[in-house]
């Protein structure tokens, strides 16, 4: 259930957005549609949504969460659920209004609709601007299904338990055992049918309530008469379960049923249990005489056909005392077998049968998961996407404006809303980012790069939050340790972007020092590379310091207005660590601050000529030399007005497109030195529309560079863009100085 929870904390922030948004006059978003599609996610969403106010009382809530509880929203709205008889809800909702975020699990009764349901819920507070809680929201997933796929599952495992525990220990219940467990029905009806072929008597294999399982060789007088009336069939049913109750202690019980005829009745026991009964019956002895008057007058009384019943009755067959003897000697032979082989006896078919089903159950589950778990994807792909989008516009509009304002007060104002950009960027990234772990879809990229530039860049990247705290930002180089190394490059930086942002973060007032050394692994060329992050901050109690590496948790519930993030960063960190085969260690005292140490396995390199990644040559200046024409494909109106202009700027000539069929159309008719495509778009998105350019271009040899510019940021959606045929995939908000790099490597390769 992982992705299940990435999924609600993704779809949690988008209900606190859309929240603060209505109890706000401002909108982030000056688009209506912007705002539309943020409704959406919410009407929309896999899961149930729901807000609330300062007096607990419901506001507003969504589709599915109207249908989770079974009732209408008519019903629901203005709901005072600090009222409600579920204590857990009422607890939940007053751990929210308080600032704090709660959890729960488990069966809830609905109060509107009596609806019994199982249900996974997210409660989590709502902050105004001003730092208050304003309200709360809700996200509601209806385990139902999933649950009663348990419960039977768990109930169906356990009856196969306790039938092999029968079969295969010594000491095992019987009881729990049946009949048709022991015996294989089919294979005794051969043994019957043999049986009979040799001593010419009916015979049939009863279960304890009295229902038969097998039978050979029943008489005419019982099949067509007695067994066919109601009133007859009654009076054969008593009998049998008379002798039935009478044939104890393995011992054999006779007697004439109560419509005239002779039947011998065999328990079958093994242990202390009755399982069945064997009855040899049907027969008259051939020294006695025969009533006559009996059955005619039972012919009359039931209404058979007297001819015909009376027939039937010269067919009953008459054997001996003595062959009677011998038959039933024969018999209790059979049964004496069945009854020592007792367990090695028991067929295990039922058992592996059962078996077979759960294993078929488990699988549909998984089946179920799976497509649940497809849905979720889905959701979060255009989740990303939607959210995505509009964050580019908006940081590129705001990096504009930055370039073009004069006021220093105008700047500054820029400058915070640029911040929070990149604040809601990193939420998005980090969740994201965590699910391309859970999926196992990052794999390993080396490549020789320079340990001090690496470092160098994450300490210049949280420079400015660290001089307007007044924390001394240091780097520890001193060491006579490699220059370059071999490894995967970006995810070490990311480790260490994620390691000094918390060290940063949570540090008030000193220091964060980045500390680089080396730990010889002797007789191997590969070496642990150390990198550890020591900071003066808030410090980590030692109870709570294997927590801070598991998902969504953090070192204090109630530091998240102060603080806030995901809960995600330090447990993507430790993913990542172990994905490089190295770890993650934290030593930290409360008050005093914490050092993370990151070790690494790692090769030294040495490549003469070779341009470590990181150390890239500057662009070449299209004011100096032949201006470079690059063709935009995004139709995202704003998306593409930033892109355009900021390329403007630096001096390249811009053509754009809306779709993919007009960049098709557009590459064919001119030859661009680079081209940025987005990848969902209306009529051909950009995947379709790379294909069919390379195509052209197969026939003109040539090839355009391509740069996948996308809002899609799930595992499998690099890959689909190489496969499509791009040169490189950059994810939305664009990075200006990593496009640059690559327009670098691409134009002048």
């Amino acid at each position: 259930m992982k992705s299940v929870k990435i999924s609600r904390q993704r779809i949690e922030k988008v209900s606190r957005r859309n929240h603060n948004r209505r109890s706000s006059q401002q909108n982030v978003f000056s688009d209506k549609q912007e705002a539309e599609k943020f409704r959406n996610i919410f009407e929309y969403a896999p899961i149930g949504i729901f807000y609330f106010d300062q007096r607990g009382i419901i506001t507003d809530c969504n589709e599915v969460f109207v249908k989770i509880i079974g009732s209408s929203k008519i019903e629901l709205m203005g709901i005072e659920m600090l009222k409600l008889r579920a204590v857990w809800v009422v607890r939940a909702v007053k751990v929210a209004l308080q600032g704090n975020q709660s959890s729960y699990e488990g069966e809830y009764v609905s109060e509107t609709a009596g609806k019994r349901i199982f249900v996974k819920t997210v409660f989590s507070p709502v902050w105004s601007e001003n730092g208050h809680v304003i309200g709360g929201t809700g996200i509601v997933e209806d385990i139902t299904e999933q649950m009663k796929t348990k419960i039977e599952l768990r109930e169906s495992e356990l009856r196969v338990r306790k039938k092999l525990q029968a079969v295969t220990e010594p000491e095992g219940n019987l009881e729990t055992l049946s009949l048709t467990d022991i015996i294989d029905v089919k294979q005794f009806q051969r043994i019957l049918d043999t049986f009979h072929e040799v001593i010419g008597l009916p015979i049939a294999l009863l279960n304890p309530s009295g229902e038969i399982l097998a039978k050979k060789g029943w008489v005419e007088l019982c099949t067509d008469f007695h067994r066919k009336n109601p009133d007859t069939l009654k009076r054969c049913e008593e009998s049998d379960l008379k002798k039935m109750n009478q044939a104890t202690e393995r011992k054999i019980q006779f007697g004439r049923c109560e419509n005239g005829l002779w039947d011998a009745v065999f328990p079958l026991i093994i242990g202390e249990k009755t399982f069945g009964y064997i009855f040899v019956g049907q027969f008259l002895y051939q020294q006695e005489e025969i009533d006559i008057n009996f059955f005619q007058q039972q012919a009359k009384t039931y209404g058979f056909n007297e001819y015909a019943y009376m027939n039937a009755l010269k067919k009953v067959p008459r054997p001996s005392e003595k062959e009677v003897k011998n038959i039933i000697n024969l018999y209790a032979e059979l049964i004496q077998m069945i009854s020592e082989l007792g367990y090695a006896n028991v067929r295990l078919a039922r058992s592996f049968e059962e078996q077979k089903k759960l294993k078929h159950q488990m699988k549909d589950a998984l089946e179920k998961a799976d497509i649940a778990n497809e849905v979720k994807e889905q959701f979060l792909s255009n989740m990303s996407h939607e959210l995505r989008t509009p964050i580019n516009g908006l940081m590129g509009m705001i990096q504009l404006l930055q370039s073009s304002l004069i006021k220093e007060e105008q700047k500054e104002y820029a400058d915070y809303a640029y911040q929070a950009c990149l604040s809601l960027t990193a939420v998005v990234n980090e969740i994201l980012n965590y699910v391309k772990i859970e999926k196992k879809s990052e794999p390993l990229v080396e490549e020789v790069f320079s340990i001090k530039e690496l470092v160098k860049e994450v300490s210049d990247l949280h420079a400015v939050a660290a001089t307007q705290k007044n924390i001394d930002m240091k780097i520890d180089d001193s060491m006579d340790i490699p220059l370059y190394w071999k490894g995967d490059r970006y995810k070490i930086k990311q480790i260490l972007n994620n390691l000094t942002g918390n060290a940063v973060k949570f540090t008030k007032e000193g220091f964060v020092h980045l500390d680089t050394y080396v730990v010889e692994k002797e007789g191997e060329e590969r070496k642990n590379l150390v990198i550890s992050v020591k900071d003066t901050g808030i410090g980590i109690d030692p109870s709570l310091q294997e927590s801070v590496f598991q998902k969504f948790s953090q070192v204090d519930t109630t530091s998240t207005r102060e603080y806030g993030g995901t809960g995600l960063g330090l447990a993507i960190s430790k993913e990542l660590a172990e994905i490089l085969g190295g770890s993650i260690d934290v030593k930290s005292r409360p008050g005093q601050g914490s050092c993370f140490t990151l070790k690494v396995p790692l090769t030294p390199a040495i490549q003469k000529g070779h341009k470590p990644a990181g150390e890239v040559e500057v662009l070449i200046n299209p004011a100096r030399s032949k201006k470079r024409s690059i063709l935009i494909v995004d139709d995202d109106r704003i998306g593409r007005e930033v892109v355009s202009r900021t390329l403007k700027k630096e001096k390249f000539l811009v053509d754009t497109a809306v779709n993919g069929a007009e960049a098709i159309e557009k590459a064919r008719e001119r030859s661009y030195d680079l081209i940025l495509m987005d990848c969902q778009m209306p009529e051909i998105d950009g995947y379709e529309a790379t294909r069919s350019i390379r195509k052209y271009e197969g026939m003109k040899e040539r090839k355009t560079p391509i740069i996948a510019l996308t809002a899609k940021a799930l595992p499998g959606d690099r890959e689909a863009c190489l496969k499509a045929g791009m040169d490189a995939y950059l994810e939305k908000p664009l990075n200006l100085e990593l496009l640059k790099e690559w327009m670098n490597k691409l134009i002048n390769r």
